[in-house]
């Protein structure tokens, strides 16, 4: 997956956690219950499994990667 566009200022963290977003929507999909997701980025994983600031720029995007990993 790829993903382009620019919003007046540039990180590479809304790709990464796009990315694991549309990996795990794509695995309950297809109805795998156990993923191992893998990332270079401790800070993704610390945004995703540890409390985050609520005001965090990507706090919705942060929000459902929580809310999917809940998913049963």
């Amino acid at each position: 997956m790829s993903f382009i566009g620019y919003r007046g200022f540039s990180s590479n963290l809304l790709p990464e956690l796009l990315a694991i977003k549309y990996d795990l929507l794509m695995t309950w999909d297809r109805c795998f219950k156990k993923v191992i997701s893998n990332s270079d980025s401790r800070y993704i994983i610390r945004l995703i499994h540890d409390d985050f600031n609520k005001y965090y720029l990507f706090r919705v995007v942060i929000f459902y990667i929580k809310e999917l990993l809940t998913w049963n």
